[in-house]
């Protein structure tokens, strides 16, 4: 159990899945953890090249949840990647437009 949380971690969001074999959505200890260890970060790194371009870093946590963190220091728990972009609309305080040009110029470098 995460002390912090207080809540038994069991299920795998979607975006956790393994492979094709992971069509189960429970965590058996010691099963892919590290292919699912390095998939997590990988996603972390390919996100974060997407938010700092709003002065925000994701970080991974425990390998159940994520932290979010803006230049001020304010950090949020987000549970799974499904709960990522309304967590940043949220820390930002506007909606996000994935079409902006400039967000845009900046990956497309």
């Amino acid at each position: 159990m995460c002390i912090l949380c207080g809540e038994l971690i069991t299920q795998i969001h979607w975006t956790d899945s393994v492979s094709d074999q992971s069509k189960k959505s429970t965590i058996v200890v010691g099963e892919n953890q590290g292919r699912r260890k390095r998939n997590r970060l990988h996603r972390v790194r390919l996100l974060n090249e997407l938010i700092k371009h709003y002065g925000l870093k994701l970080s991974e946590w425990q390998g159940s949840k994520f932290l979010l963190k803006n230049q001020q220091g304010k950090v949020t728990i987000v549970h799974d990647l499904g709960a990522l972009w309304p967590a940043v609309e949220q820390m930002l305080g506007k909606p996000l437009d994935p079409l902006d040009p400039a967000l845009l110029a900046k990956i497309s470098n």
